[in-house]
């Protein structure tokens, strides 16, 4: 059982959706997502989770059960039951093929600032709605989302709401990474200026983890993972009835390019708050710190003292450089270690 269609139950489900009969839709759908979920995993691929004897069905075959029994519960008139499967629909649909497999570098570039120094202090990474993003159409779930989009091509209106509410789970974090060449990242102009205060803020490079990197299978239906971002110049049409967490939240124009930018994509259906602090696990660690040419004394010494007196620090070996001016070539900058 390798996708829905192979169970009749789903099909039969369909056809009572197609001829109105809700109830007995629920119930068929309900069948099928109990024997779908009733052969406990033994292992867990890129794309799939693997059962005993064989039995094998994709993350993406298990979202489109629960997309199919919120969608039902939604006509029906139970908003609660709706959000619910929503929420499971997300959960494994978010489980899309990964790019990178191993421990990775990257870059967040950041003002100085009670948030920057939080994360710095926790040891952490604070993610946050989508909607705090700098580009109107980043993410693109926020224009897909809007009442107005959905309604001129659903065809069942009972489901939107729901189904949009679901996608309010999603926290994201934006990162950058060395694409060609070693620090290159650190040598963009563009990304001190646009989000280091213009050169008086900071860049942290981290080291994570596999495990960071992608997040594996577990009961609370949390998940997240570092994927890079796609740079389309093609024409991005978003009037379509469901969306993928790709298109979503790791889609934007080639205009971007220049960022090479990855993202942290967390989806929590436990919390509701704004912004949510996620923790390095032991295997991640902040590997240096680099300060713009304008950063004041005092900042590098606050931040130089996280590191000295925290003890979650004490068995990290951070080291510490700050950006020049390369007189000889002045539009490629230059650090130094300090």
């Amino acid at each position: 059982m390798k996708n829905p269609e192979d169970l009749p139950l789903y099909n039969q489900a369909l056809q009572l959706k197609a001829q109105g009969d809700i109830p007995k839709a629920i119930s068929k759908i309900l069948e099928a997502i109990k024997i779908a979920e009733s052969v406990s995993p033994i292992c867990f691929t890129e794309d799939a989770r693997v059962f005993i004897e064989s039995v094998s069905i994709t993350h993406s075959g298990l979202a489109k059960l629960y997309f199919t029994a919120g969608e039902l519960f939604a006509i029906a008139g139970d908003m609660e039951y709706s959000l619910q499967y929503y929420k499971l629909y997300q959960y494994h649909n978010s489980f899309i093929k990964y790019k990178w497999e191993s421990d990775k570098c990257l870059f967040s570039f950041r003002k100085f600032n009670e948030h920057s120094i939080s994360d710095l202090v926790n040891n952490q990474i604070t993610v946050c709605r989508s909607t705090a993003m700098n580009d109107p159409v980043d993410s693109l779930i926020n224009s897909w989302s809007e009442e107005k989009n959905l309604r001129t091509h659903c065809k069942d209106k009972n489901h939107i709401k729901p189904l949009v509410k679901s996608f309010d789970y999603y926290r994201i974090r934006s990162f950058c990474f060395d694409k060609e060449k070693e620090d290159e990242t650190v040598r963009n102009i563009l990304m001190w200026s646009h989000y280091a205060d213009e050169h008086r803020g900071f860049c942290i490079k981290y080291k994570f983890s596999a495990h960071f990197i992608k997040q594996g299978e577990n009961q609370l239906c949390e998940h997240m993972y570092i994927r890079p971002i796609t740079y389309s110049s093609e024409i991005v049409d978003i009037r379509i009835p469901t969306i993928d967490t790709e298109l979503a939240f790791a889609t934007k124009s080639k205009a971007w390019e220049y960022e090479n930018e990855a993202r942290l994509i967390v989806y929590n259906p436990n919390n509701t708050q704004d912004f949510l602090g996620i923790g390095l696990d032991d295997e991640s660690s902040i590997e240096a710190i680099i300060f713009g040419c304008r950063c004041p004394e005092s900042t590098i010494t606050t931040i130089k003292n996280i590191f000295i007196n925290n003890p979650v620090y004490i068995n990290n070996s951070v080291k510490f450089y700050k950006m020049k001016v390369k007189y000889s070539d002045v539009y490629h900058f230059e650090y130094y270690e300090i």
